[in-house]
């Protein structure tokens, strides 16, 4: 036997099972149904496996595990470590528009003091709440998922001057997808993403890798806004020749943002500085054959130098023999992804 293995612990941790009791109460988080129905009629066999299909866990089955303090006993909205912290909250469509029923500081260390994920998307909170849950867990977290809460540009203004993004910061993913935030709102989130970078210099962490901005009416005026966070670069040292690159986004996410062809010139312009970006998803505006072009002119320019490896641009009526071209272009056949023609 191997005495120096690390065993995971199935009890959930004390202070986060206290927690996760708060939530449970007010329906928010819930039990699960066990894989092997316990229950199952003698006359067909027991643990005969459960049809988890018609399962709806807006309510709690009879079929819970019995003990609710091993972390199996929770359902896959919640993630723990092997430690028996919970380290994941999927509260996703959950519907809160009235306010959370409970303190905010339940999301914070107290509770949940490794808490790195925690999905809000499509709850409706008042923006009052999700900036003191915020406040709660800036320091800790690295997923943040606040799509679909009709955040506007008032709300993704105030998020951009709370605490998320100051250091230090450990934010990696931010979801603000469908929330109408419009050019002003992507001007407030770029400049607070770019302080961001500025200001963890000194960590291990560079910024937001993966933005997800999908179905926010940024138009050309935020694509200008974004150009220049993916174009941020810090000051040049003495023995530089070129300013490092300081914008962490790997992935970013622009489907459905009523983006034409000058907006389009602008994020390709970015191009030529950033070096990280590796994926830029376009699918759903009016970049047209101008807008197209307009990359074409950027990488043909960069000759493969560029991070860029996916450019994602379908339903943007730019035509077959520009498609053709951006491939070429980013040297991939398979770089341009189900253009429209």
């Amino acid at each position: 036997m191997n005495h120096n293995a690390t065993t995971k612990n199935e009890c959930v941790n004390a202070t986060c099972l206290e927690g996760l009791e708060i939530l449970k109460e007010h329906k928010l988080v819930f039990l699960a149904t066990p894989t092997y129905d316990i229950f199952a009629d003698h006359s067909y066999g027991n643990g005969q496996l459960v049809d988890q299909t018609a399962s709806d866990d807006k309510e709690e089955s009879k079929e819970t595990y019995s003990s609710n303090q091993l972390t199996s006993s929770w359902n896959d909205k919640i993630r723990f470590d092997d430690d028996g912290f919970v380290i994941s909250l999927d509260l996703g469509g959950r519907r809160l528009y009235k306010g959370l029923p409970f303190e905010p500081s339940v999301f914070g260390t107290t509770k949940f003091p490794r808490l790195t994920t925690l999905n809000l998307a499509g709850t409706d909170l008042p923006l009052a709440d999700i900036l003191a849950i915020i406040s709660h867990i800036e320091s800790t977290i690295e997923c943040l998922y606040l799509g679909g809460n009709g955040l506007g540009p008032k709300g993704a203004r105030a998020i951009a001057d709370s605490g998320l993004f100051r250091s230090p910061s450990k934010l990696n993913k931010l979801d603000l997808r469908y929330n109408d935030i419009g050019s002003s709102g992507m001007e407030a989130i770029s400049q607070a993403l770019m302080d961001q970078s500025r200001n963890n210099t000194n960590s291990d962490n560079n910024g937001v890798n993966y933005l997800y901005l999908e179905g926010n009416g940024i138009g050309d005026e935020g694509s200008a806004s974004l150009s220049k966070l993916l174009s941020c670069s810090s000051q040049i040292e003495d023995n530089e020749e070129t300013p490092p690159n300081c914008c962490g986004i790997q992935e970013i996410y622009l489907g459905a943002n009523k983006i034409g062809p000058v907006g389009a010139a602008s994020i390709a312009s970015a191009l030529r500085v950033n070096k990280q970006v590796s994926k830029i998803y376009l699918e759903g505006n009016t970049l047209g054959a101008q807008g197209a072009a307009a990359f074409c002119e950027v990488l043909e320019e960069l000759d493969g130098n560029t991070g860029l490896k996916h450019l994602y641009v379908d339903n943007n009526n730019i035509g077959k023999e520009l498609s053709n071209r951006l491939a070429k272009a980013l040297r991939s056949d398979t770089a341009i992804e189900d253009i429209a023609n």
